[in-house]
């Protein structure tokens, strides 16, 4: 079943041989039996050992999971974490394993994302399931708080499942995954790793770089195996080459595309575009061509967004055949297409990683809907040789924590634009756990060096990777975020105890702390100031403003950003989303990207309120008013009213338009006002609200 290559990593063979699931004792299958990957992977399942599935997209990489946490918990009496990158996926797990049918069912489950409360009883809930489903950012604060909140959960667990485990690699997200495993390692040394994915190459190399977090052996399993082959092609479109011919050239990649949707006029199409404008654009085209086509993107809402997916996947419904999307819909999502078209591999003049590519790729093809898949991968025709080499080598993972080193098949100017590219953003990276780790106790450069050496960074490349920890510790000090003390000990300042406390970036919260002091009144700050004080820091320096953002700016806002002579161009784009969000209008273009600094707020704004702490900047008052403002995305004269538990923005709008403006107006409201603005006949639920109205006086 398997061979040893090396003293800690072992092979799972990869075959055809499919075994009984009666052979599992500890969870009942909806299927006679495993498919090669299950079988092969099976014998390990009960091991102690940690595993790295790399097998395609559909190849039934949750039953291994499932069967690893079956074993343990049945066997072993231990709990299971299953670590989901996004919140949409977690949902989507705990949705499958608590169906009456599935064998999870009787099991206790719980969930812990972004949304969630941490409460003394969320904590109880957490500790008494059997499995936790986490994104990885709420595993990492659970590991670092883990005194304090007593997450038994995590000292429990016998096995911690990372899905889509090439997020390793993934700028802004790989390094809070890289630490948790380190942290949940240090807490929890007994449990073992369960990685999966379809597209790491490397898988090897991180099957040694676990086996250094635990001391276990790792089984790793690479399988060509899936259920709907994808055949892949490769058309080639005319590239003009500079920013200057840009335009020309995206109208190319669509004309190439739209030639391929024609030519299979009976078959759903996914549509890759790497970005909004393009399209955009090529959904205009396809439908002036006669075919039906929608852009699923951030932009879009929700409710259009689930009306996209619900058309596109009615297979009785057959007037939506083309879905575009950017990479939104290439994590996770079981789509009926039996074609994936991959626009090009540049996001603007930027090469596309080969990981989402893979994920674009492999959206097509299931078994229930089709017995045949085809990727269409657009290649420039300049470069087509190039990327053919850079894709055959798939998809390698490198810590976020250093420089990625240089890819097969990539060229040296492309591969030093990188570096270009890398170079800050790498060292933020290490700023933001190293400021953790000296408020943790770790108080030297020595120690805080050694501490590094336990990263994937360093297991990759040595003392290469580590060559910038004294630069960023010396930037870290400048910022006034750390101190020295006692001639070498390093120590956390209030600033750097509110970063590492708050988990926020360290840069940005010194950069707070240099606008709040740069407000001449802040005895009544207005809210270009609020904008101002939340918009100007390192992060979104760094940022990135696009075209079709331009068209949308209301240029009255940005002469408001004038005020403050020292703003940088990449600011003005959240300088206007925030300052949008405190006028209480987030329906806009930039809707999508305010609610996503608005889920933030609570964090931002708890952060701000322990600075004024420390530092006595005197607006802790208005902090509360701030903090329901950005939390709703309202004006202030709407904030009486969302006190009231159950008044929500949209009911909090339509009261004040109806001059209920105050909780002693909701109380004297009458029953027909209810009926006619809130639609509220019931009169027990119309007493709550003016019961909660009178408690929120008192």
């Amino acid at each position: 079943m398997s061979k040893e290559v090396s003293e800690n990593v072992i092979i799972a063979k990869d075959g055809t041989e499919t075994i009984s699931t009666d052979v599992f004792p500890y969870a009942t299958f909806m299927h006679d039996c495993f498919n090669p990957v299950q079988s092969a992977i099976l014998p390990h399942t009960m091991q102690d050992v940690n595993m790295v599935v790399c097998t395609s997209t559909a190849s039934g990489k949750t039953i291994v999971a499932e069967m690893c946490m079956s074993y343990d918990w049945f066997e072993n009496e231990k709990t299971s974490l299953y670590i989901a990158p996004m919140r949409a996926l977690a949902i989507e797990k705990i949705d499958d394993w608590t169906d009456p049918n599935h064998h999870f069912a009787e099991l206790d489950m719980a969930i812990c994302t972004g949304d969630f409360q941490i409460t003394p009883k969320r904590i109880e809930e957490l500790n008494n399931a059997h499995i936790v489903i986490l994104t990885p950012e709420m595993l990492a604060v659970r590991c670092r708080n883990i005194a304090s909140e007593k997450s038994q959960f995590i000292h429990n667990a016998g096995t911690i499942v990372l899905d889509e485990a090439h997020i390793l690699t993934v700028p802004d997200r790989g390094d809070a995954v890289e630490v948790l495993l380190m942290d949940v390692a240090k807490h929890n040394p007994t449990a073992r790793f369960v990685l999966l994915s379809a597209t790491i190459s490397n898988a090897k190399e991180i099957a040694k770089w676990l086996t250094t977090l635990n001391g276990k052996k790792t089984v790793v399993l690479e399988s060509t195996f899936r259920p709907v082959q994808l055949k892949w092609s490769y058309p080639v479109y005319c590239d003009y080459g500079g920013p200057a011919k840009y335009k020309q050239t995206e109208v190319n990649k669509t004309s190439e595309a739209i030639k391929i949707i024609k030519a299979f006029p009976h078959d759903k199409f996914l549509v890759f575009y790497h970005t909004k404008a393009s399209g955009y654009s090529a959904v205009k085209r396809l439908q002036d061509a006669g075919i039906d086509a929608v852009f699923f993107n951030a932009d879009q809402t929700l409710e259009n967004k689930t009306e996209f997916l619900r058309r596109f996947q009615d297979q009785k419904d057959r007037s939506l055949r083309v879905l575009c999307s950017t990479s939104s819909l290439a994590w996770g999502n079981n789509t009926c297409a039996v074609h994936a078209i991959i626009v090009g591999p540049y996001r603007g003049l930027t090469p596309v990683e080969n990981y989402d590519i893979f994920q674009m790729a492999g959206r097509a093809g299931r078994p229930q809907y089709s017995k045949e898949a085809y990727v269409h991968m657009l290649l420039p025709k300049s470069k087509k040789e190039d990327w053919l080499e850079r894709l055959q080598q798939g998809n390698i993972i490198d810590s976020t924590f250093a420089i990625g080193r240089q890819r097969p098949g990539e060229n040296v100017s492309d591969y030093f634009n990188r570096i270009d590219e890398q170079e800050s953003n790498v060292e933020n990276t290490i700023a933001h756990h190293l400021i953790a780790q000296v408020a943790g106790g770790l108080d030297t450069k020595e120690k805080l060096t050694e501490w590094f050496k336990g990263t994937l960074a360093y297991f990759q490349q040595g003392s290469k990777a580590t060559h910038k920890i004294e630069r960023v510790i010396d930037a870290l000090t400048r910022a006034g975020l750390t101190k020295i003390v006692d001639e070498d000990k390093l120590v956390a300042t209030r600033l750097g105890k509110v970063a590492s406390l708050m988990y926020y970036p360290p840069f940005d919260i010194a950069g707070f702390h240099k606008n709040i002091n740069r407000i001449e009144n802040k005895d009544e700050l207005e809210d270009r100031d609020i904008a101002f004080i939340l918009s100007n820091t390192n992060t979104n320096a760094r940022g990135y403003i696009s075209k079709r953002d331009e068209e949308f700016l209301d240029y009255n806002i940005v002469k408001l950003a004038g005020k403050y002579e020292f703003i940088k161009p990449h600011i003005i784009k959240p300088f206007t989303a925030w300052y949008l969000i405190l006028q209480g209008d987030i329906d806009g273009y930039f809707g999508p990207y305010q609610k996503t600094l608005m889920n933030d707020s609570e964090r931002i704004v708890a952060a701000l309120k322990m600075m004024d702490g420390y530092f006595s900047y005197g607006f802790n008052e208005q902090l509360n008013v701030i903090g329901l403002q950005l939390k709703y995305g309202i004006k202030k004269e709407l904030i009486s009213l969302v006190k009231i538990p159950n008044i929500g923005r949209a009911r909090a709008i339509k009261l004040y338009d109806a001059h209920i403006r105050t909780p002693d107006d909701l109380i004297r409201a009458s029953a027909d006002e209810f009926k006619k603005i809130l639609g509220i006949v019931s009169p027990a639920v119309i007493a709550q609200f003016k019961e909660d109205a009178r408690l929120l006086k008192t």
